[in-house]
């Protein structure tokens, strides 16, 4: 009998240590998060080419915006350009799509004070769709009469661009 009672009492130290040891686990495990999906790398990049040119007042800057579209396919490009509106000015008509792009204009363009936007797409055949580094446009802009000497930038709006 002393023999079965000993056992038992080790049967029940047994219990306990892995109740000790599974509980705490299992909590552990059960409130951390666990992240099962993949990430997208952002592939795709809009540039301007010539993003550096010396003019003077009265003279156009002409920029050639283009597409790298990485791993994606890209069939639509909403893309808005900030720009120094003391220094520079531009105006509906400023924009022009490459005529060798299979784009056309679905909304905009749209110029506020100091941004313009625009939104390009292919149209609804899906063999059309940008796999290739290619020209999307060119937009002109003017240097204003007043602007002094120094440097303006036109960069993309991050927040208000998107690539589909």
């Amino acid at each position: 009998m002393n023999n079965e009672y000993s056992l038992k009492k080790v049967a029940v130290f047994i219990l306990l240590g892995v109740a000790l040891v599974g509980i705490p686990l299992t909590v552990y495990l059960a409130q951390r998060q666990q992240e099962i999906r993949t990430r997208a790398e952002k592939s795709t990049t809009l540039s301007l080419t010539s993003p550096s040119q010396s003019v003077s007042p009265g003279a156009e800057v002409v920029l050639d915006i283009n597409i790298n579209p990485g791993v994606n396919q890209v069939n639509s490009i909403k893309f808005t350009l900030n720009f120094d509106s003391n220094s520079l000015s531009t105006d509906q008509n400023s924009f022009t799509i490459d005529s060798a792009s299979d784009l056309r204009i679905v909304e905009g363009p749209i110029v506020a004070n100091s941004s313009f936007a625009v939104t390009v797409a292919v149209a609804n055949d899906p063999t059309k769709t940008i796999r290739t580094e290619q020209k999307i446009g060119t937009i002109k802009f003017k240097v204003k009469d007043g602007a002094g000497s120094g440097s303006s930038q036109i960069t993309f709006d991050e927040s208000q661009t998107q690539v589909r």
